[in-house]
């Protein structure tokens, strides 16, 4: 846009310039003529007034044009760029006039429709690819562990009876005590307690170490209780969840690793929703005492 004002100045410039030039030479002619003074005012009068036709009102043309046939689709394609190196792929690339400037708002149009397709592709191949962790974890855990996306997790969550802020070790204690409160007031089973108060505090040990802090919360449903950990840390590698969550001791440093194996062992149903946006852990414990509780806890505790 720079460049097309100040070719329009300087053309405007040139022919004033040599207008003026023109001008002048005619007034010296005529004034070097004897008697020619009057004439000369005169004629340079009409010279003068006869800059409006000849430079203004073409420079304003010109002007004018270029506004509306480079200017303005430079600009519609500037800000069409923007968009597309901001991540915007769904608004179109407007369409330039018929020339050079239109047909690369053609290219640019093409090639944000081929990296909109591209995206489309990678987050369908990321669906399957999640479809089927989901559906291995699911038959190698027997049900127990259930990876799903944040509506599915919010559509198991009820209002919440208990929420604690976790930022410190000290927070920890206060959330697990909190939550064991809770569930006993709802009528949970001695054991029972034991087992939800350990799952919770590996939760609570993984969203410290690996997002700095995080929030828990307590929900009745039907016969149990449901209790999340939720953080905004950076979640869980899509590759790395079969490892992270079935391979006891295996972890990185975004991994939820030794502590995930110890809640599935505890937990009726462990629920797992990560992404960028952070991770969120759903352990699903019944109010109802089983034989082998306590045995399961002593014995998952002391295997590590």
């Amino acid at each position: 846009m720079r460049l097309c004002l100040r070719l329009t100045v300087a053309t405007c410039l040139l022919v004033g310039v040599t207008y003026a030039a023109v001008a002048w030479g005619c007034y010296v002619h005529l004034a070097g003529m004897p008697g020619g003074g009057a004439v000369a005012h005169g004629q340079h009068l009409v010279l003068m007034l006869g800059a409006v036709p000849v430079v203004i009102l073409p420079g304003l043309f010109l002007l004018g044009a270029l506004v509306r046939r480079v200017i303005r689709p430079v600009l519609r394609l500037q800000a069409a760029a923007g968009r597309i190196g901001g991540g915007d792929l769904e608004q179109p690339v407007p369409p330039g006039p018929a020339d050079e400037i239109g047909d690369l708002a053609a290219c640019m149009e093409s090639m944000r429709s081929g990296l909109l397709q591209d995206r489309e592709r990678l987050r369908a191949a990321e669906q399957e690819k999640r479809r089927f962790y989901r559906d291995t974890i699911a038959a190698v855990s027997g049900g127990r562990l259930v990876l799903c996306d944040a509506a599915e997790l919010d559509a198991l969550l009820g209002p919440p009876l208990a929420e604690v802020p976790v930022a410190s070790a000290e927070d920890q204690v206060e959330a697990r005590a909190r939550v064991r409160s809770v569930a006993a007031a709802a009528g949970m089973a001695e054991e029972r307690l034991d087992a939800l108060e350990l799952a919770l505090g590996e939760a609570l040990g993984n969203a410290l170490k690996h997002a700095g802090g995080g929030r828990v919360s307590v929900h009745a449903a039907p016969e149990c209780l449901r209790v999340m950990v939720a953080d905004r840390g950076p979640g869980i590698d899509t590759l790395s969840i079969p490892r992270a969550t079935l391979q006891r001791g295996w972890s990185t440093r975004i991994s939820l690793g030794l502590g995930f194996s110890m809640m599935l062992e505890l937990a009726d149903r462990v629920y797992l929703d990560t992404g960028r946006s952070g991770t969120r852990v759903l352990v699903e414990m019944g109010l109802a005492a089983r034989p082998a509780d306590a045995a399961a806890a002593l014995a998952s505790w002391s295997r590590f």
